[in-house]
């Protein structure tokens, strides 16, 4: 009969090999009718040639995610950038994406090295807080008294105040108040009173 050899017709023949032989259906299953291969568990394919990982095959381009190489069953080898089991987590400036401080704890890692950050923060780490719209890098940010600690939330010079350290101090009142220059000028700068016609000092 075609696909059986030996004096007995004893031996199962599978795409030419006998199956006696070691690497009969890739060395990953049997051989129990003529080229008709039993796949061992990870294995896939008419000759078991085909690795499985994650019940996916490693000819699949979704194989590790898209990102990786199925090596063994279920056994990814991950592009630089990515981890994790099946390569499906990225990896931002060395940290693990589904850690806490990934993206300095203000973003979240949709790529390798790139951070979608949260409102009130940028940079490509998401390390930088702005303060009303002005990055916390930039010279002017806080009026330029003051610097930009949190989100929206500056600490000024000593001689300014307001949300955005945009008000004068003068002798210890802010440039709003009724009373500053003695309620007869107004604070132009840090303790610099314009006095109105009729006072000085």
């Amino acid at each position: 009969f075609e696909g059986y050899v030996g004096d007995e017709c004893q031996y199962t023949v599978c795409y030419d090999l006998v199956d006696t032989d070691p690497y009969i259906c890739s060395g990953h299953g049997a051989c129990n009718a003529p080229d008709s291969c039993s796949c061992a568990d990870g294995y896939n394919g008419s000759e078991c040639n085909i690795t499985i990982c994650y019940s996916v095959n490693e000819t699949s381009s979704d194989v590790c995610s898209g990102h990786g190489e199925c090596v063994a069953p279920n056994n990814c080898t991950c592009e630089e950038g990515y981890t994790d089991e099946e390569c499906s987590t990225s990896i931002c400036y060395g940290i693990n994406g589904t850690a806490d401080d990934v993206c300095s704890g203000h973003g979240v890692c949709t790529a390798p090295d790139n951070c979608l950050c949260d409102d009130k923060y940028t940079g490509h780490e998401c390390d930088v807080v702005i303060c009303f719209n002005i990055n916390a890098t930039v010279a002017g940010v806080c009026s330029g008294h003051g610097e930009c600690v949190a989100p929206d939330n500056c600490t000024c010079e000593e001689e300014y105040t307001g949300h955005e350290c945009n008000l004068n101090i003068c002798f210890g009142l802010n440039e709003t108040s009724t009373d500053v220059c003695s309620g007869h000028g107004v604070c132009i700068a840090s303790n610099n009173c314009s006095c109105t016609d009729g006072y000085e000092g």
